[in-house]
C-alpha cells in the first residue's frame, strides 16, 4: 500500500516537471538515418493550450547528416564583416613586426615577424539581432566570444576599445 502512494507521489511529480516547462522542443525534420535534420524551439506564451497559438518559436536549429550545427547565413553588417576580416591585420600601438593574418575560418599571429602558434587559431563570425561577434579559439584554449564592429573594409573594432588597421 505505502509503495503505491510512493509510486503515485513519483509519478505526479514527474508529470509536474514536464507539463511546467516553459520551452518545448520539437525534431520536425530528421535524416535518412535518424540523426536531427532541423530543430524547433518553442516558447509557451499562454497557459491555456486551447488557445490561439499559445506557443511562439523561439530558435530553429539545423544540422547536416553527421550531426554538426549549421550556422544560419550571416546578413548585412556581419555578412561584410566576415568577407572583409580576410587579410593581414595590425593592433593599434602595436610591435613592429606583430599582425594576424585571418583566412575562411581560422588565423595566424605573427610577433615581430615570427608566427606564434599558440596564439593563433580559429573563429568564425555570428549574428545576435543587430551586434555582430567574433568566436574564436587560440591553440589549446576555450572558445571566446567579442563584439566586432567594422568602420569600413580597412578597420574594425573589438569589445569597443581594441582597434585593428588593414595591412596592405
Amino acid at each position: 500500500m505505502r509503495i503505491v502512494n510512493v509510486n503515485k507521489i513519483l509519478i505526479g511529480f514527474v508529470f509536474s516537471i514536464i507539463l511546467c516547462q516553459d520551452e518545448l522542443i520539437h525534431i520536425s525534420k530528421i535524416h535518412y538515418d535518424g540523426t536531427p535534420r532541423e530543430v524547433i524551439i518553442y516558447q509557451r506564451v499562454n497557459d491555456d493550450l486551447k488557445s490561439n497559438n499559445p506557443f511562439t518559436i523561439i530558435e530553429t536549429l539545423k544540422y547536416d547528416s553527421k550531426g554538426n550545427y549549421i550556422r544560419p547565413p550571416l546578413t548585412g553588417e556581419a555578412r561584410n564583416i566576415e568577407n572583409w576580416i580576410i587579410g593581414k591585420w595590425v593592433r593599434e600601438n602595436s610591435k613592429e613586426g606583430t599582425y594576424i593574418q585571418f583566412y575562411k575560418d581560422h588565423y595566424k599571429v605573427y610577433e615581430e615577424g615570427s608566427l606564434n602558434e599558440d596564439d593563433s587559431g580559429e573563429y568564425y563570425i555570428i549574428q545576435n539581432n543587430t551586434e555582430t561577434n567574433i568566436v574564436y579559439m587560440e591553440k589549446n584554449k576555450d572558445w571566446r566570444t567579442s563584439q566586432i564592429k567594422s568602420n569600413n573594409r580597412n578597420q574594425f573594432i573589438l569589445d569597443s576599445r581594441i582597434i585593428f588597421n588593414r595591412i596592405y
